[in-house]
């Protein structure tokens, strides 16, 4: 029976955690601040040095990466491993999982807020009628798995997720008035099955392409990129709400019916609820534009992605599993979704 090498404390990247985090949550937290505050928060210290702080400590992160590599690689396991940058497949992976994230989480977050001030549906509804992107993001999950258990069509499958989702926000931005709910709620099951689609195959790669001794950070890495675009997708739309909310509604609603929208907007009546309703839609059709540029930036990310694992790779990888320390190092499948020799064989 083998047994699973395990990783002492002393290794653990305490530097590397802590630059990770504080650089995710000052970038985030800067857009946030900004598009909560007042318009001229953008030229204040309170979004500038958030966000000059925040790309630093990236930047820094980098830096402590390489310098782990090259002088600290036996006694500090990294929690970000330059080397994974060098897998070109895992590398696209990453970064579309970053631009996809920004649009699927922006969309949870506004969707709702626009069927219930634009479409007048409760709140319950409101949230019920993600359910079309959500559903169709468990069937994509399904048939990402299926279709890459016995051969590799992964970077197909990541083509094919990004374009659906691409496709299903360029479409949502022709969304306008209540109008155009039905159609809405179509295009949303473009993006939920592009999205199971591409997530599934992108988990699939790390079983494929990564060494074993950096699955762990692999799946982090690539769990804290969707998080992160997400978060800047959410702190973008936040701000675009604030933004139209200020330039639209003052001029239009009295005090008390701005009041009135923090609470019950059923109380608006008339020129006031068209205006708040003009001001919601406004909003939601500027964050999906960005939300669309961003998943087409996202299709670019995967085309010409490698079409079959290197020879080389498959190298690596058992090289990976002869210990260099001496140690009994625990042996697992190396790649999980399909026989070695199945995919040597081709390339013979």
């Amino acid at each position: 029976m083998s047994h699973t090498q395990t990783t002492p404390w002393k290794q653990f990247d305490f530097v590397g955690t802590m630059l990770g985090i504080t650089a995710s949550i000052l970038v985030v937290f800067a857009f946030q601040n900004a598009g909560e505050s007042e318009p001229k928060t953008w030229r204040r210290p309170i979004f500038i040095a958030p966000l000059v702080i925040g790309l630093a400590c990236w930047l820094a992160l980098f830096a402590w990466g390489f310098a782990i590599e090259k002088w600290f690689a036996q006694s500090i396991a990294p929690v970000f491993p330059i080397e994974l940058l060098r897998n070109r497949r895992y590398a696209r992976s990453m970064l579309t999982t970053f631009l996809l994230g920004y649009p699927y989480l922006l969309l949870i977050f506004l969707f709702p807020i626009r069927m219930q001030v634009v479409s007048g549906k409760s709140p319950l509804l409101a949230g019920l009628t993600l359910l079309p992107m959500l559903g169709t993001a468990a069937i994509g999950s399904m048939v990402s798995g299926k279709v890459n258990t016995v051969k590799d069509h992964l970077p197909g499958t990541l083509r094919c997720g990004s374009w659906l989702m691409g496709l299903g926000f360029v479409l949502l931005t022709t969304v306008r008035g209540p109008e155009n709910d039905a159609r809405a709620l179509g295009f949303l099951a473009f993006v939920g099955f592009g999205f199971g689609l591409f997530t599934a195959a992108a988990t699939n790669v790390i079983s494929v392409d990564v060494l074993t001794r950096q699955k762990a950070s692999a799946h982090g890495i690539l769990a804290q990129a969707r998080i992160l675009g997400g978060s800047l997708g959410v702190a973008v739309s936040t701000l675009f709400l604030h933004t139209e909310v200020i330039n639209r509604l003052p001029d239009i609603l009295t005090p008390d019916e701005l009041a009135f929208m923090e609470g019950d907007m059923k109380n608006l009546r008339g020129d006031s609820l068209e205006a708040v309703k003009k001001a919601y839609s406004s909003a939601f059709h500027k964050s999906i534009t960005t939300a669309a540029v961003a998943a087409c930036l996202a299709v670019l990310s995967t085309a010409f992605m490698s079409c079959h694992i290197r020879k080389r790779d498959i190298e690596q990888q058992l090289q990976a599993t002869v210990p260099r320390d001496g140690q009994q190092r625990g042996v697992e499948p190396l790649i999980p979704l399909q026989d070695v020799a199945h995919l040597e064989e081709p390339m013979k």
